[in-house]
C-alpha cells in the first residue's frame, strides 16, 4: 500500500464522476455508482454523447499505467464514499472508522484459523466487510444486508472494483435471509419499533444464520443494556455474549459512545464476559498492550468453543 497509489485511483476516478456530474447532471453518489459499475461491466453510454464518451475511455484507461492493491483501492474508495455522502446529504457517520474495523479484524484473524463466510448487517457502503477481508489471511466469501438501494448498488460494485466477490441483499435488517456463515458483523444502531429494541430482535434474528462455533461482533451504542426488554432479550438469548469493548469517546463526535460486543452462537455455562475500556487510540503504548491481551483471549476463546 503506498500512498501515491490510492491517491491515484482516487483521483481517476474522482475525474471519471465529475465528468459524468457535469454531463448528465447527476449527484455525486450517482456518478460514482456508475462510474463503479463501468469498471465492472461494459460502459453505460446513456446520457453521453461521443466526446464525452471518449473522454471517458481516456480516464479509464489511466487505470492501466499502475498496479493498485485491494488495500489502496479500499482506501481510496473510503475517501470517495466521504465525498459522495456529503453530496448525497447522508450522515458520514455511517462510516465505521477503519481504526474500529481493525479492532475487529485482529480478534477475527486470531479467532478463526479457517477460511469464512462473513455477513455484515447494515452494511451501508461495505467499508467494514472491505476492512476486515482485507487485514486477514483468510479466504472470505462475503454478504452484506443494507436497506437503502444506492449504498447497496454501491457496496457490491466498490467491492467487485477491488476483485471482491460480494452478495448484497437490498432489504430490511428483520427480513429474512437465505445466508450460513461463520461471522455476523456490522452496526447495530439504538432503535425502537413497537416498544422493541431493534438490535435484541436482530441479534436474536441473526443468530439462525451463524454456524455452530460462529461469532458475533457489533457495533453497538452504550444504551444497548438499558431498554426495558433487556430482560425478555437475556432469557430468550440462547448464544453467549463474551466480551464487551468500550470504545474511547475521542473516536466520536458529540455525545455517541459506541462498543464492540462479541458473542457467539454455543451456549457456555458459567462464562464470565470480559468488559475492557480501550484507552485512546492516540496513546500507541497502552493500546497495543490491550489489543495484545485482547488478541490472545481470542485465541484462547477458538479453544473453549471449540471444546463446548
Amino acid at each position: 500500500m503506498k500512498q501515491e497509489n490510492y491517491d491515484f485511483f482516487y483521483d481517476v476516478i474522482d475525474e471519471a464522476c465529475m465528468l459524468i456530474c457535469n454531463e448528465t447532471n447527476c449527484n455525486y453518489l450517482d456518478a460514482l455508482i456508475r462510474v463503479s459499475k463501468d469498471l465492472v461491466e461494459d460502459i453505460d453510454d446513456s446520457r453521453l454523447d461521443e466526446a464525452a464518451l471518449n473522454k471517458l475511455g481516456q480516464i479509464y484507461d489511466k487505470l492501466n499505467e499502475r498496479v493498485c492493491s485491494n488495500e489502496d483501492i479500499r482506501l481510496a474508495y473510503t475517501f470517495l464514499f466521504v465525498k459522495a455522502l456529503k453530496h448525497a446529504k447522508y450522515p458520514l457517520d455511517i462510516l465505521i472508522p477503519d481504526s474500529i474495523g481493525l479492532v475487529i479484524a485482529n480478534i477475527v484473524r486470531k479467532y478463526f484459523d479457517y477460511n469464512i463466510n462473513m455477513l455484515e448487517v447494515n452494511a451501508k457502503c461495505a467499508s467494514l466487510t472491505n476492512t476486515i477481508a482485507n487485514f486477514i489471511d483468510l479466504d472470505t466469501y462475503c454478504f452484506a444486508q443494507e436497506e437503502d438501494n444506492k449504498l447497496a448498488t454501491l457496496a457490491k460494485y466498490s467491492s467487485n472494483v477491488a476483485d471482491r466477490d460480494l452478495v448484497v441483499y437490498n432489504n430490511k435488517l428483520l427480513d429474512p435471509l437465505e445466508v450460513s456463515v461463520d461471522l455476523v458483523i456490522g452496526y447495530l444502531e439504538s432503535t425502537v419499533e413497537d416498544n422493541n429494541y431493534i438490535p435484541y430482535k436482530a441479534i436474536s434474528k441473526l443468530m439462525k444464520y451463524l454456524d455452530e462455533e460462529g461469532l458475533f461482533i457489533f457495533l453497538i451504542d452504550n444504551d444497548f443494556f438499558s431498554y426495558p426488554d433487556l430482560n425478555s432479550f437475556r432469557n430468550s438469548f440462547t448464544g453467549t455474549l463474551l466480551g464487551l469493548l468500550i470504545l474511547p469517546n475521542t473516536l466520536f463526535q458529540g455525545d455517541k459512545t459506541r462498543s464492540i460486543l462479541i458473542g457467539s452462537k454455543k451456549q457456555i455455562n458459567d462464562f464470565e464476559m470480559i468488559v475492557v475500556n480501550l484507552p485512546s487510540f492516540a496513546d500507541a503504548p497502552k493500546l497495543n498492550e490491550s489489543m495484545m491481551n485482547i488478541e490472545a483471549w481470542a485465541k484462547e476463546l477458538s479453544n473453549i468453543i471449540k471444546e463446548n
